[in-house]
């Protein structure tokens, strides 16, 4: 670690909900091109599907990261910020680049074969990155923005200012920014504050001593069949705008966090999570871009084009390619330290002088 640790015992609620939200991000982005390159139809089941993942997938990965961040790190002093920030920006910043990069490449040589093209490697770097590698861009700076808790009045004063800016571009019309990164960070502050006063709290502790075991079962069961049924509602009669989507967010995200807090996690999820949810969240739509021309230009031309069986062996291609071949990858990556770098970078780069120089 790069900043002051104060504790590396792993939590196991958020293995789960890191494996979870991975798998809808990469569910979606599939999906999404399946769409856009007309291997599947735009169907009502498509459109809510979509529609109710984006509520809370990534917000889930938000606050999974301001959690953490809040419990691992103390970042409240100039040297303390100056460590956190260089600790993020080679984290963060190495595989963001490295990926992004490689995309772009991608794009460009294959322009015809995919789906959204190239606005340029400047843009796409420093001013609107691509999916999903504006997430790493939007953490870096709330990072760098954000000093960690250290007092109850702080923590509410946090998330009260997060939820203000998350609750005031409602009401902004449409067109109100075109600075991508603040208007990332207003929209999503709320998630990563959250995160950072459950830590503070130390909620998943209270809601472990009241005993709801059977949050887990039928609690669980009837709660999340409600939401999805209140999402369909929205989903029939277009409601989805305003505050909506962020109260489905936060009724989404509660609900699936407090069944993780409640659920015993085993090693293999742990293990999953902590070596695989990075390498499947960096390089899924490399693969799935790759499967999908290389299925396209074998059948293309065939009788199978454009019928269910040919959508279909897209779509389960797809989704083996998406997660095996990042694992692979980085498992062969494993093996170099030079290609390491680039997926786990602070496993190879030691800045424990850099920290501790600018502590004394």
């Amino acid at each position: 670690m790069v900043v002051e640790n104060k504790r590396e015992k792993r939590e196991g609620w958020i293995d789960n909900v890191k494996v979870l939200a991975c798998f809808l991000v990469l569910t979606g982005h599939l999906m999404q091109s399946m769409v856009k390159s007309d291997i599947i139809p735009v169907s009502h089941l498509y459109k809510w599907f979509n529609m109710t993942i984006y509520y809370f997938h990534v917000p889930l990965f938000f606050i999974c990261s301001g959690y953490l961040y809040q419990s691992r790190s103390v970042v409240r002093t100039f040297g303390q910020w100056k460590s956190n920030v260089l600790g993020k920006f080679v984290a963060l910043g190495i595989p963001y680049f490295t990926f992004s990069i490689i995309t772009y490449v991608i794009k460009t040589v294959m322009s015809s074969s995919v789906n959204t093209q190239n606005s340029g490697l400047l843009k796409t770097l420093f001013i609107e990155p691509a999916s999903p590698y504006w997430y790493l861009y939007v953490l870096f700076f709330m990072f760098m923005l954000i000093p960690t808790v250290s007092t109850k009045e702080s923590c509410y004063v946090y998330v009260t200012i997060a939820l203000a800016c998350r609750i005031a571009v409602i009401f902004i019309p449409a067109g109100w920014s075109n600075i991508y990164i603040l208007e990332k960070i207003l929209l999503n502050t709320i998630w990563f504050a959250t995160g950072m006063g459950m830590s503070f709290l130390k909620i998943p502790v209270k809601i472990k001593n009241m005993r709801m075991a059977t949050y887990k079962t039928a609690v669980f069961s009837v709660k999340l069949t409600a939401i999805v049924g209140l999402s369909i509602v929205i989903y029939m009669f277009g409601m989805s705008k305003g505050i909506v989507p962020f109260v489905m967010g936060v009724l989404f995200c509660e609900t699936i966090i407090v069944f993780f807090i409640c659920s015993e996690t085993g090693d293999f999820v742990t293990k999953l999570s902590g070596r695989w949810v990075m390498p499947v969240f960096l390089m899924h739509t490399i693969f799935a871009a790759g499967i999908r021309i290389v299925i396209t230009k074998v059948m293309g031309g065939r009788s199978l084009s454009g019928t269910f069986m040919y959508a279909l062996i897209h779509v389960v291609l797809g989704m083996v390619f998406s997660i095996m071949g990042p694992i692979i990858a980085a498992y062969i990556a494993d093996k170099s330290r030079l290609m390491k770098v680039f997926i786990y970078p602070t496993k190879v780069i030691n800045l424990k002088k850099t920290e501790s120089s600018q502590e004394k």
